[in-house]
């Protein structure tokens, strides 16, 4: 059993190499697809004639029969339903590749895929199989939506983000095989090549490396599909290429370094904190209750002084927090974050990423690491996290100390 998962850039511009690719297998075959590649982006902008000019030049182009325009031209009917617009992207390229492929296709969103949570976020609660075993019985593939499900309380939802890779491997971990993401880069790299020009390829990691590099900003596959994945290996390929990392159990043998370019720091220096039993959930439960996820956070053991990254805050949170303690500063920062397996025990390695970066004369700002001892990150002026970035790489992973 395969499950093979095609993103938009490869359904869209690596069509062939779709079909040879599911062709040239005798095994039996799940394959889920995303929208076509910017269809997603038009449907949430209502931009419809973007959506209907790009499919009915991809039929034409190849040779699709009208059965899939007129799925298209369904969508019209829905331009004021959030959720049933949207949902089209996926629907459309299923019922695409299914008929190029001459071989049925299901809806995620017909209780194939059961979700919790709200409808523009939700997360896979669980699987109900039975009308994909039936189809399988029959035919060799059967095509299946990503991004969309059903929640039993709230009815259709779309999943949280990377939610087709997650798609692809909760339905891998159901059927115990590996779960294959085509995509359109070389699998994952040691860093973002647009930022790091001498990014190196990374044939294999672990899972808790690839979840810790997800958090930390890297974007090829979202920590939830991991999750989703249970036991299941994942490989992330090259659709036009073939080059891919596997994530598994084998850990990496080198360091990657992850960057999230603008957050916000938020310090506070307020002695209402020292020893103040709840002190601190206090203040996290007003930031949760302002829907605002902490990205990073540090505490100095005096208790008193604490800092934490967020990605965005209204002006109304600051004046709240600047009423609530003594002292509250908002800094925009960029945050650098060095994953690896080898950063467990290794002696010196803090000190070989902060000296790194003052060797090009720049400040850290704060400094977290978790318990696991996977990663550690650092905050620095926004101005300086491109640079900081490419500096630990050079030291870390290219090995140009000097």
């Amino acid at each position: 059993m395969r499950v093979l998962k095609f993103g938009g850039t490869s359904v869209l511009h690596g069509w062939e190499n779709l079909l040879q690719l599911v062709r040239s297998s005798t095994e039996p075959m799940v394959v889920v697809v995303s929208a076509l590649a910017g269809v997603t982006k038009a449907l949430r902008e209502k931009n419809m004639s973007f959506v209907r000019s790009l499919h009915t030049e991809f039929c034409a182009t190849h040779e699709l029969p009208s059965s899939c325009q007129s799925m298209m031209w369904d969508h019209v009917h829905h331009v004021q339903d959030d959720l049933m617009r949207i949902s089209y992207g996926e629907k459309c390229s299923a019922v695409m590749v299914a008929e190029a492929l001459e071989a049925p296709y299901l809806w995620a969103d017909a209780s194939l895929v059961r979700s919790d949570g709200p409808f523009a976020r939700a997360r896979i609660h669980s699987l109900r199989l039975d009308p994909l075993h039936a189809l399988l019985k029959e035919h060799r593939v059967v095509v299946v939506t990503g991004f969309i499900a059903k929640d039993k309380d709230i009815g259709n939802t779309t999943l949280l983000q990377g939610s087709s890779d997650a798609t692809a491997c909760a339905l891998a971990s159901a059927f115990q095989c590996k779960a294959e993401i085509y995509t359109d880069v070389d699998g994952i790299l040691t860093a973002d090549p647009h930022i790091v020009p001498n990014a190196m390829h990374l044939p294999y990691m672990s899972k808790e490396e690839a979840k810790e590099m997800g958090f930390a900003g890297a974007g090829v596959i979202h920590p939830l599909a991991i999750d989703a994945a249970g036991s299941s290996t994942i490989e992330i390929i090259n659709t036009f290429t073939e080059k891919k990392t596997v994530i598994g159990a084998n850990s990496s043998d080198t360091y990657m370094v992850s960057f999230l370019p603008c957050e916000t720091l938020i310090s506070i220096n307020d002695a209402s904190l020292l020893d103040r039993v709840g002190g601190l959930a206090t203040l996290c439960t007003f930031i949760a209750t302002s829907k605002i996820s902490i990205k990073m956070l540090s505490q100095s053991c005096s208790q008193q002084n604490i800092s934490f990254v967020v990605d965005r805050l209204s002006q109304g949170n600051r004046e709240l927090l600047l009423e609530r303690y003594a002292h509250v500063s908002f800094e925009p920062v960029s945050i650098v974050t060095v994953t690896g397996s080898h950063l467990k025990g290794e002696v010196g390695i803090a000190s070989l990423i902060f000296s790194a970066v003052a060797s090009i004369g720049i400040n850290v700002v704060a400094i977290a690491q978790g318990s696991s001892e996977l990663s550690v990150s650092f905050a620095v002026k926004v101005k300086d996290g491109i640079r900081s970035a490419k500096q630990v790489h050079q030291w870390l992973v290219e090995g140009c100390m000097w």
